[in-house]
């Protein structure tokens, strides 16, 4: 919805200000840009926040017969974790519903950011910009 979106818009820009380069399709994706194209920046990412909802997972365990711009994220996601091993370059980042109805499947287990109240300068979202600055 567009609280959500708008949400979403000043995560990244805050992450900025606090010196986190952050890219995501609601204001990096260039006009004429393929969706796909942009999506497959992951691999070029050091680090890849998912944020977690009920309607993300729905997407993202149901991407065989769901088509959608998140069941292909997820597939890129998950072909790189099966490739490379690289399982903290994921990171989840829980904004509504409970851990168990919004995170995908491939990344149960994960630790991962509450973010749920929506603040911005809470203790979950100031250890996240601590630890993406420190590794």
């Amino acid at each position: 919805d567009e609280a959500y979106n708008k949400w979403v818009g000043k995560f990244s820009q805050k992450l900025s200000q606090d010196g986190i380069c952050t890219i995501i399709d609601q204001k990096d994706i260039k006009y004429g840009e393929r969706l796909t194209n942009f999506m497959e920046k992951i691999a070029s990412c050091d680090y890849v926040l998912f944020l977690c909802t009920p309607t993300y997972k729905n997407k993202a365990d149901n991407r065989a017969t769901l088509p959608c711009g998140g069941a292909y994220e997820n597939n890129l996601m998950t072909g790189e974790l099966l490739q490379k091993m690289n399982d903290e370059k994921f990171i989840p980042v829980l904004t509504k519903g409970s851990w168990e109805e919004s995170t995908p499947n491939w990344a149960i287990g994960k630790k991962g950011v509450d973010l749920r109240d929506g603040k911005l300068s809470g203790s979950q979202y100031k250890q996240l910009v601590s630890y993406l600055k420190n590794c």
